[in-house]
């Protein structure tokens, strides 16, 4: 299973980033540009729990997105509140359960 897409919209130090991994994907740049940001966003898209830390400052929401190579999408959104995560199939639509489906990846 590989991963075609990361997106991430107001987590830590990232306002919206986009990223479409290839076979080798080089993070790199000066300190403070979100590369941190970005790897703490895909480790907390396949972890579980919630933590209203991850938002942004100043902001009310933070999402993140991944997209696998078979067309599942994996969809975390992060209030000051709750987290919701969602696991969306290309043919089934969403599942149920989405925290055992991710899990098995």
């Amino acid at each position: 299973m590989k991963i075609t897409r990361i997106s991430v919209h107001n987590i830590l130090g990232i306002t919206d980033a986009e990223i479409t991994p290839g076979k080798v994907t080089l993070i790199e740049g000066e300190n403070g540009v979100g590369k941190t940001s970005l790897l703490e966003a895909m480790r907390a898209a396949f972890g579980g729990g919630h933590d209203c830390t991850l938002i942004r400052r100043g902001c009310d929401e933070g999402s993140i997105v991944i997209l696998l190579d078979d067309g599942q999408e994996i969809t975390k959104d992060i209030t000051e509140g709750k987290t919701t995560v969602t696991v969306k199939h290309p043919e089934y639509g969403e599942l149920k359960k989405p925290r055992t489906v991710i899990d098995r990846l």
